[in-house]
């Protein structure tokens, strides 16, 4: 059985926090993720999980001085490598108290060809240290590959890229994050590369693509998809990361309704 997490930074944008919570609590989501949790305090979000019974089951480690940037993240930027190890702390602080499994440690932005290699170097030992961190509280830490079309000069930008460097990191609690909308606008071949990867992957997103929207929409057929991850006994969670074409609710009803 696949199990669905609403994005509350994606969906219900237009309601309060506590209030997209509790929209998908009224969906029968059971699980959320969250980009941005640092919006809130932890005391907070305790409170609303606890209020909807909800489970927060991924967040993005805090963006830092990078959010200024196209692409957000630190933990490929040599010379930042301090503020990544606050910044990822943070996460982990977030992590250990709600009880979320999974962080994403943000690579952020492709600095020039010919710092590629210090670039990658001290995107490696950043993991390194983090999957050291996170490893005592089991916490997994990922890594997500993202297409230019939405994240143009992204340093983590190829599936080929992300699983070199986890075999280079030698880490068990190094994973990869699959995103269907940017696997399939960065390699398409879907079905070949779940099963390439399968035994790496910790969480999946979706989105329709080309517009990002409901995943009915367009050329990527999440229902086939949705059966290869079932035969697969695919176990991790898959993030409703999209921009819903109309309300939020009218676009689950076109097709998460048969997974919740």
């Amino acid at each position: 059985m696949l199990r669905l997490a609403a994005n509350v930074d994606w969906l219900w944008k237009e309601l309060p926090l506590a209030d997209r919570l509790r929209a998908a609590k009224a969906q029968k989501f059971h699980y959320v993720e969250a980009l941005n949790p640092y919006a809130a305090s932890i005391e907070d979000w305790r409170e609303w999980l606890n209020e909807s019974r909800l489970k927060l089951v991924l967040i993005n480690a805090p963006s830092g001085s990078s959010a200024s940037q196209p692409v957000r993240g630190l933990a490929a930027w040599p010379g930042r490598e301090a503020e990544f190890k606050q910044v990822f702390s943070t996460a982990l602080e977030y992590a250990r108290a709600l009880e979320v499994p999974i962080v994403h440690a943000t690579a952020g932005p492709q600095h020039t060809e010919s710092a590629s290699k210090d670039q990658q170097r001290c995107y490696e030992s950043n993991l390194s240290w983090a999957c050291r961190a996170a490893e005592e509280a089991k916490i997994v830490v990922s890594i997500e590959p993202l297409s230019p079309r939405d994240s143009p000069g992204a340093y983590m930008n190829s599936l080929p890229k992300a699983l070199e460097t986890i075999a280079q990191v030698q880490s068990e609690s190094l994973k990869l994050q699959f995103d269907l909308y940017h696997q399939q606008i960065l390699h398409g071949d879907i079905i070949s590369n779940l099963r390439l990867c399968i035994d790496k992957i910790a969480h999946i997103q979706v989105a329709g693509v080309p517009l990002r929207n409901e995943p009915s929409d367009g050329e990527l057929n999440f229902d086939r998809v949705a059966r290869e991850l079932i035969a697969l006994n695919y176990q991790g969670f898959i993030g409703c990361e999209y921009k819903p074409s109309s309300t939020t609710e009218a676009g689950l009803s076109q097709w998460a309704i048969r997974y919740l």
